[in-house]
């Protein structure tokens, strides 16, 4: 049975400083702002791409800003945090990564599948290529009894491909997800990638804010045709730091299933 509730939503901002100019110290200004963010306790809290790049890959996953995050999070366990992008060091290879955490514990790692240019530049201050691996971008989010999708930036809008949540909702023959979230430097929205059901949700942090391109929420209307389907949404509250957004769902409550840290 369904029911009407409001899901609270965060979006943290990213820096203003270039990905490939930021240093340690503007990770401990991201991680400000996600302490900021979690105080309102919202259901979700979305960050930008490399929003946890620091200048210099990292070789551990649970480095000090994961367990920072990790640390804050077992105090809001409601929350499902996507604390935007990392650069983790495999071998001779990069890999822009994503911890998915929730109650303290990481549910999954989310790897973005294809590179960009911007990616391409990146990894050749370090002299080194991306890769990627096939990792799920659907997690339950068992307490608010939604689905939610994940992708990076152009993840979502590969050229002449379906994007990353699409194909994966196509090959598993899943239904579209009621929140479909997107981590981004400079992401361009494609309709036909867009895989929130009717009246979801398409939650965006991108870190670039110049030129068109914000974070955002957008209700999906699907009786409506071409670009009015996406109904931006206000947010309730908005600060040089964090967009706070209540938004009415209606939801169905997911069974229980124990989660593992990984």
């Amino acid at each position: 049975m369904q029911n009407q509730q409001h899901l609270k939503v965060v979006i943290v901002k990213g820096e203003k400083r270039h990905p490939g100019q930021r240093t340690q110290k503007d990770i401990e200004n991201i991680l400000r702002n996600v302490h900021k963010g979690l105080a309102h306790h919202p259901d979700i809290l979305l960050l930008p791409e490399y929003a946890l790049y620091g200048g210099k890959p990292e070789l551990q996953d649970n480095n000090p800003a994961v367990r920072k995050i990790l640390e804050w999070s077992k105090q809001h366990p409601q929350t499902l945090i996507i604390p935007g992008t990392y650069i983790k060091k495999e071998g001779e290879a990069l890999y822009n990564r994503t911890a998915v955490i929730k109650g303290g514990k990481i549910l999954q790692y989310h790897d973005k599948q294809h590179s960009s240019g911007f990616d391409r530049d990146m990894g050749g201050q370090h002299g080194l290529p991306f890769s990627s691996r096939y990792t799920n971008p659907v997690v339950e989010h068992e307490e608010a009894g939604l689905t939610v999708g994940i992708e990076t930036c152009i993840d979502h809008c590969p050229e002449e491909k379906p994007g990353v949540l699409r194909k994966h909702l196509e090959e598993t023959g899943r239904e579209p997800v009621d929140i479909h979230c997107i981590t981004a430097h400079q992401v361009d929205h494609t309709l036909e990638n867009i895989m929130a059901k009717d009246q979801g949700y398409l939650v965006t942090a991108d870190s670039f804010q110049d030129a068109g391109y914000k974070s955002s929420v957008h209700r999906v209307n699907r009786t409506k045709q071409g670009w009015d389907m996406l109904e931006e949404v206000k947010p309730d509250k908005e600060t040089t730091d964090i967009l706070v957004y209540r938004l009415p769902v209606k939801v169905q409550k997911v069974p229980h299933r124990e989660r593992k840290a990984l």
